[in-house]
């Protein structure tokens, strides 16, 4: 049984990750996605929030398990018995990003195989941050988030701010 990992801090998880996610359940029988915990940054949106929009996104696709992990993702993935590593390509500077990235993972672990997968042209340069910069502007996030999860992820958004203030 083939099997990757897709990790990111997926905050929020947009159509573009969904697209990478969809092309990676083409080439492997289980996909994990993986919620990158990282306690130097903050978060916009909760855990249990990243990981509950990602479930609702990729239900309809069986074969993906969605998970969160503390620490160096290579660590998950030595743990798990896994190697693939699926990397999301938006353009030129994600790949020359993710070439230095792999260097360093391949140095804690070897086995690592990196697969990197191009995002449809309609997704190139779309970022959480992008979204993120949308919902704070009050402007539209249609198609930029799976449609399945759209009205949470505002819904979400307009609690965070109102206890801001």
């Amino acid at each position: 049984m083939k099997k990757c990992v897709f990790a990111g801090s997926f905050d929020p998880f947009t159509s573009g990750h969904l697209n990478i996610v969809e092309k990676a359940r083409k080439l492997y029988d289980e996909v994990y996605v993986v919620v990158a915990v990282n306690d130097q940054k903050t978060p916009l949106f909760s855990e249990k929030d990243r990981i509950g929009f990602i479930e609702k996104s990729v239900e309809k696709l069986g074969g993906v398990f969605v998970k969160s992990h503390i620490g160096l993702m290579m660590d998950f993935m030595k743990e798990n018995g896994l190697t693939d590593y699926v990397r999301g390509i938006r353009g030129d500077g994600d790949l020359d990003y993710e070439r230095l990235m792999e260097n360093f993972n391949k140095g804690v672990y070897p086995a690592l195989n990196n697969v990197f997968i191009f995002a449809d042209k309609e997704f190139a340069g779309l970022s959480s941050t992008i979204v993120k910069e949308k919902l704070k502007n009050n402007e539209s996030i249609s198609g930029l988030v799976p449609e399945e999860t759209e009205n949470e992820i505002m819904e979400k958004y307009s609690a965070i701010t109102e206890k801001k203030k």
